[in-house]
């Protein structure tokens, strides 16, 4: 009937939309959500890439992966609604995976127990650092629902024995953990990273550096990821 086939050109009318959105010919078109106006524009790059401007890791990664969040978040500064949770978020269970690496890494330093090897007094600090740190966080911060905090801790733990055992297996014996959660562009002491682009158009970025292991003749950047990695297409867009 009439209805069946009003809602058979309606769908062809969303497939038509989508398809433009995703390839190139509807790139530039605004209801694809790329901004034309000239002036606007011209706004966005003083306001973004003036010398006051900062930008993070995850100001890229944003604008990589979904250029309207960052724009709603970075440039029109919206709030986003936080509703009340029974556990603790993604970013607060990262969190706390760095601080069990930084405080294993530091203490495995002091004791002179680097690089890893795998034997038992290793593993045994790990589970002490985990055991330390988990108590800490119950102690002072919100960890939800205690039955989804001990699901999440456990997630935690398997996560940080997956890490342990790769570390031993894959990591490069010429290299030595020696800085752990080192901010820069956030004081005097480590200066902004300076990135240039086409026309001598500076970005300033501050942020946290996981680890840095260290040989004779080189630095190696560790940054430890918990959730999906960025894709090739998303690397290629921003770095």
């Amino acid at each position: 009937g009439d209805g069946f086939k009003s809602n058979i050109l309606r769908l062809k009318k969303i497939c038509n939309i989508e398809r433009l959105r995703s390839g190139k010919e509807g790139m530039a078109i605004e209801w694809t959500g790329w901004i034309t106006d000239i002036d606007l524009k011209k706004r966005l790059k003083e306001e973004l890439l003036c010398d006051r401007s900062i930008w993070t890791a995850t100001m890229l990664e944003t604008l990589a992966r979904c250029p309207f969040s960052f724009y709603m978040k970075d440039v029109l500064k919206l709030i986003k609604f936080e509703e009340t949770d029974v556990e603790i978020d993604h970013l607060t269970a990262g969190s706390i995976t760095h601080r069990i690496l930084e405080r294993f890494y530091k203490t495995a330093r002091e004791r002179g127990m680097l690089p890893l090897s795998g034997i038992e007094i290793e593993s045994l600090l790990l589970n002490e650092t985990i055991s330390f740190v988990f108590k800490e966080i119950e102690d002072i911060d919100f960890t939800g629902s205690k039955g989804l905090w001990e699901i999440k801790k456990h997630q935690i733990i398997s996560m940080l024995k997956r890490f342990y055992k790769d570390e031993i297996e894959n990591h490069d014996r010429d290299f030595m953990p020696e800085y752990f959660e080192i901010e820069f562009g956030r004081n005097k002491n480590v200066p902004l990273l300076d990135i240039v682009l086409p026309d001598d158009v500076f970005v300033h970025i501050k942020g946290k550096i996981d680890r840095v292991d260290r040989c004779d003749k080189a630095l190696r950047v560790i940054d430890y990821k918990m959730g999906s990695l960025p894709g090739k297409d998303e690397i290629g867009r921003i770095y």
